[in-house]
């Protein structure tokens, strides 16, 4: 379980307790990559974490940033991980990429009232 602190429509800030797995983008099941965003202490979108492990034992983190070029350029991609075998395989890790940076953006949104 992690805590998030989350903002109710009211504009009224909780804490909530989510699974990690309801947190990732992609598992082994049906992909090579178990992604997800990591619970980090930070202060900046920016500084968010993903993470995508492509063994129990090897992962790689990548900034909010990173993320950002990453999804316009498979070829950079490729050359960062070294088990992305084809362009299919890129194109799906930019897919979680993709999802991580819009999830980002949601949650650093200013309040909407």
């Amino acid at each position: 379980m992690i805590k998030l602190r989350c903002t109710e429509r009211s504009g009224k800030s909780k804490e909530r307790k989510i699974e990690l797995e309801k947190m990732s983008y992609s598992r082994w099941i049906d992909s090579k990559f178990y992604t997800y965003w990591n619970s980090t202490k930070v202060y900046n979108k920016e500084d968010e974490i993903f993470i995508c492990h492509t063994d129990i034992q090897r992962y790689y983190g990548f900034t909010y940033t990173e993320c950002k070029k990453y999804i316009e350029d498979a070829v950079s991609v490729k050359g960062r991980i070294n088990e992305i075998d084809d362009d299919t395989q890129a194109e799906e890790l930019q897919r979680y990429m993709r999802q991580f940076v819009e999830d980002v953006d949601r949650e650093y949104q200013p309040n909407q009232e």
